[in-house]
């Protein structure tokens, strides 16, 4: 009697289990059939945009083109959000800062035909344009100048970013001119002249 007692107190307790299941399945059915709960749908979309905004920080995204020039940070190194973790360059278009002083700034215009020549590449000249003046310059120990931006025009392979330029902007061109070497000018009372050969004769001009 104590064992039927004992097998009965289990097909209880089953049968009881299959109820409960019974119900949950038959109120998940419900559910299903009213349609999602608007305050766990809202939840659920929270927490699907949160997970993806965790997932898209985790990535970095280049504003433009180019190609990574330097590696500044290792895995294991301690960053910050002022950390730089790479430097990317556009290799097909290079610029050049060039400090122009106050007394030079007003003869410079966009557009002005530049020359550049560079150390690390002696023997090449490269061709360039002003592509922008700006209106304030900067003031360092009393000394004002004004950052100058120069474009390359058709960039050779062998330009690196960061190589040092020397550069010429051409201000005025004449043509069909007489050129004398500066060295060859004589100064007096005001007036320039210059001593040529004339019928055997050294005379000033």
């Amino acid at each position: 009697g104590h064992r039927i007692e004992i097998e009965q107190a289990q097909l209880d307790a089953e049968v009881a289990t299959a109820d409960a299941e019974l119900d949950a399945a038959q109120e998940a059915l419900t559910e299903l059939r009213n349609g999602p709960d608007a305050v766990d749908l809202a939840a659920a979309r929270a927490r699907v945009a949160n997970a993806q905004d965790t997932v898209d920080q985790a990535h970095l995204v280049a504003p433009f083109d180019g190609t990574v020039v330097a590696v500044e940070s290792a895995e294991g190194d301690l960053v910050d959000s002022n950390t730089a973790a790479v430097t990317i360059a556009d290799l097909s278009h290079y610029e050049v800062q060039v400090s122009v002083s106050e007394l030079d700034v007003e003869n410079l215009s966009v557009g002005q035909e530049v020359s550049l020549t560079l150390d690390a590449l002696p023997g090449q000249t490269f061709a360039g344009r002003v592509a922008y003046v700006p209106l304030m310059g900067t003031s360092t120990q009393g000394v004002v100048t004004y950052p100058v931006t120069v474009e390359v025009d058709d960039p050779d392979p062998a330009l690196r970013p960061g190589m040092t330029a020397a550069v010429s902007i051409i201000v005025e061109r004449h043509e069909g001119v007489l050129v004398v070497a500066n060295r060859a000018i004589q100064v007096a009372a005001g007036q320039r002249t210059v001593a040529v050969l004339f019928e055997g004769q050294r005379i000033s001009v």
